[in-house]
């Protein structure tokens, strides 16, 4: 009895026991990826692979969630020009860091926030339950969602997935600050019944007809030089926004060859004075990602503006003013 009371404690030591290296193995496997993706995404950051090392990044994170990894993610995001990505993530770091975040940290995502923001409007999708939102080619969320989609602002390709298999897909512009919808399925138009037609025609007798001159409309010609007016400042206003981006760009280039070599001597040195050489750097960088982006910005708007303008100015122009009827009889069929 003795013997056999023994080994049912020695069968349960075991048992109880055995889980433990598992897990462990699989604690130490993670931590060994999220270590691996991590370096990865810092070398593919420096070579300026921007959107692979924030993948990199949020795989990181998928092996071991910490907050502090969306400072990374973020900072990818932003530097690939995903602003609403970047957004989300800053507001991540912030909101699941709390108190934890330094201070230093915390001002530059504030910083970058306040930034974003004026470069990302909102997608709105209306779609069934379930469908999944990719926004170009890049998953974003499960309907329903209560978070907003933001995007930065632009053209993008919406795809709509469900059970796996894409049932729409659409070009949206985005503006800053403003809310862009989709629809799936889209309403159904009322249909127009065709009047039918009867065996009877009514003759009306027409006077001959009078030779008219178009009149001068003062009013329209007033309008017709607005047009043309509007049309050529959004065009000169166009075109120094192309400028203005076009010189931020280059700018931006030589700020990050700066930040590179600052970057790589103070890797090799660790002077301080290296540091504030590639802090600059990457600060200047910032401030010509703004410039460029908002430059080519208004180029597009004001460019579109001025298509839009000389588009219906030549409209007009080709509108007849005056209409002059035919001879002969008119026939009206009820």
């Amino acid at each position: 009895m003795e013997r056999f009371v023994f080994l049912i404690i020695i069968l349960f030591q075991l048992c109880s026991l055995s889980p433990r290296p598992a897990i462990a193995d699989d604690k130490a496997h993670d931590n060994n990826e999220a270590k691996k993706a991590f370096r990865e995404g810092t070398t593919l950051f420096r070579d300026g692979k921007y959107i692979l090392a924030s993948e990199a990044f949020r795989k990181a994170y998928k092996y071991r969630p910490t907050w502090k990894l969306f400072f990374n993610i973020a900072q990818a995001d932003a530097a690939a020009s995903r602003y609403g990505l970047s957004l989300e993530a800053f507001e991540a770091y912030l909101a699941l860091g709390g108190d934890e975040v330094p201070r230093q940290r915390m001002d530059e995502a504030m910083d970058e926030i306040a930034r974003l923001r004026m470069l990302v409007g909102v997608l709105e999708v209306n779609a069934p339950d379930g469908a999944v939102i990719y926004v170009d080619s890049y998953e974003r969320t499960t309907l329903p969602t209560v978070k907003p989609i933001r995007v930065a602002v632009g053209q993008h390709t919406v795809q709509i997935m469900i059970n796996g298999e894409q049932v729409h897909e659409e070009t949206v512009e985005i503006a800053g600050n403003l809310t862009a919808s989709v629809v799936y399925p889209k309403p159904e138009e009322p249909a127009h019944t065709p009047v039918e037609a009867s065996k009877e025609n009514f003759v009306v007798e027409q006077s001959p007809p009078v030779e008219t001159q178009p009149a001068s409309n003062s009013k329209t010609d007033k309008r017709n030089k607005l047009l043309l007016i509007s049309g050529i400042s959004s065009a000169v206003l166009a075109a120094g926004g192309i400028a203005v981006g076009v010189i931020g760009s280059m700018k931006f280039s030589k700020d990050y060859d700066k930040w590179e070599t600052a970057s790589d001597a103070y890797r090799e040195s660790g002077d301080a004075s290296d540091y504030d050489d590639a802090h600059d750097a990457h600060s200047n960088m910032k401030s010509d990602s703004t410039i460029l982006t908002a430059g080519f910005i208004a180029g597009g708007v004001f460019g579109t503006a001025s298509i839009i303008l000389f588009s219906v100015l030549k409209k007009k122009k080709e509108s007849p003013v005056a209409v002059v009827p035919s001879a002969g009889s008119l026939t009206v069929t009820f």
